[in-house]
């Protein structure tokens, strides 16, 4: 309005002792000096259906990076069991997946490779140990070596370059995965440990302004380790200082979930 630059102005505002509408912020490392020893603020309790984030795992990898090993090992073993137990080729009738009735047998068939085929003599429908599962149609051979990945805190991205398959793909195996594992335990336990795909979002109290809420990931120090930027003063500090400061452990909340199933585990429970 006046036609001058911000310079200008900056420096008749000096002149006349007028008070910067914004002052300069106390420097981070003046205010842990004088917070002193701060104790370890306590982990905050997580439901066994809660699911799990790890603060310090990237959520983008670096170019020519890769992501640590974050595998939930019983995820793993339980998905395998399950595995073996829909392929098997036993001919031990069970109970039948659309009337649940236990009155079933064995039908023979001619073909010996295919899965071993059941009647219900109920409602007198057919079905083998796929039926009613999510698993049909899927690619048999790719999904052992698919199983380890779904409890790792991992982009869709990475799953694809290790296994050669495309997002579309690796993102509706999670999906009916994830289905189901509501229908092998309707409690989620289980379900919850699926990470592949999510990202997440930290909430912890700006140790500088002192405004809580959500924060962003802003990098990665070898020495201080993840960094956490506050959106409200513009400040950047280290997730261990935020914590000591804050007394409070950082919270990580779900802010994109490609992978999200909703299924009533009543319904869905066989």
């Amino acid at each position: 309005k006046l036609g001058i630059d911000g310079q200008q102005v900056r420096y008749r505002r000096r002149v006349l002792g007028i008070i910067s509408a914004q002052p300069k912020p106390k420097p981070l490392k003046k205010i842990i000096a004088e917070a002193g020893e701060l104790p370890t603020p306590p982990a905050l309790p997580i439901a066994p259906t809660e699911r799990r984030f790890l603060v310090d795992q990237l959520q983008f990898r670096r170019a020519g990076g890769s992501f640590p090993d974050t595998e939930d090992k019983k995820l793993t073993a339980y998905l395998e069991q399950a595995l073996a137990e829909v392929y098997s080729k036993s001919k031990q009738p069970i109970a039948c997946p659309h009337c649940h009735s236990r009155y079933t047998r064995w039908e023979r068939r001619s073909d010996s490779s295919a899965l071993p085929r059941f009647k219900c003599l109920t409602c007198k429908r057919a079905f083998n140990r796929l039926t009613g599962t999510p698993l049909k149609q899927l690619a048999r051979d790719r999904l052992p070596a698919f199983i380890p990945f779904l409890s790792q805190q991992i982009p869709y991205e990475e799953a694809c370059r290790h296994l050669d398959i495309c997002y579309p793909t690796v993102q509706s195996w999670t999906k009916k995965f994830r289905k189901w594992l509501l229908q092998l335990d309707p409690t989620g336990k289980w379900e919850a440990k699926v990470r592949l795909g999510i990202k997440t979002r930290p909430y912890i109290r700006c140790p500088r302004c002192g405004v809580d809420g959500e924060k962003r990931f802003f990098s990665d120090s070898p020495t201080a380790g993840r960094r956490l930027f506050c959106p409200a003063c513009g400040s950047t500090f280290s997730v261990s200082d935020a914590e000591r400061l804050a007394q409070q452990k950082v919270r990580l909340e779900i802010h994109y979930d490609p992978g999200k199933v909703d299924v009533d585990p009543v319904s869905a429970h066989q």
